[in-house]
This record gives C-alpha cells, sequence and structure tokens, in this order.
C-alpha cells in the first residue's frame, strides 16, 4: 500500500537509520511520487542531520516557518468567521484548520 513507503522511511529515520534511508529513497525513485511534498522536505532534511547538522537545521527551521505561515493564516480565518458570526464559514475553517 502507499503509506507503506512513508512509514518505512519515517521509522529509519526516527530510529537514526540514517543511511539506510537515504539508500531507500535513493533505489527507489519510481514511488517519490507517494510522498508529500512536505514529507519529502522533512525526510531530507532528517537524512541530513548527520552529515551536514547546520544545513538541516536551515531547512527544518523553513518547513517551521512554513507551517507557521499556513497556521496563522487557518486561524485568522476562524477569528474572521466567529467575529462575522457566519457558523458555516466557522465550520469550514475548523475543518481546514
Amino acid at each position: 500500500p502507499p503509506p507503506t513507503f512513508t512509514n518505512l522511511l519515517m521509522l529509519y529515520c526516527k530510529y537514526a537509520y540514517h543511511g539506510l534511508a537515504a539508500d531507500i529513497l535513493a533505489e527507489n525513485p519510481q514511488y517519490h511520487a507517494l510522498l508529500s511534498p512536505e514529507v519529502k522536505d522533512f525526510l531530507n532534511a532528517t537524512i541530513m542531520v548527520p552529515d551536514n547538522p547546520a544545513e538541516a537545521y536551515r531547512r527544518f527551521d523553513d518547513l517551521t516557518k512554513k507551517h507557521i505561515k499556513d497556521l496563522r493564516t487557518y486561524t485568522k480565518r476562524i477569528q474572521d468567521a466567529r467575529m462575522s458570526r457566519d457558523n458555516t464559514k466557522l465550520r469550514e475553517a475548523l475543518k481546514t484548520y
């Protein structure tokens, strides 16, 4: 199943088998389409930690900034929906969040 590839890579990274995760990624380019862009970025940054911690930190920082920006946007939508007392917009904003 499609989630298996992602789960395998995440488990390798969780238990600090960064080299194995990098090898699996390199040997199976046909499965890269199964990974979301966020997961690809996370895995690439995680795999870099042992070899280039400064670059890995920069990549993690970029990911964090992107997610914070998205969360702020969603929070703003929720606040706007509450202020306008529009329950439909509020439900949609909460669902997106």
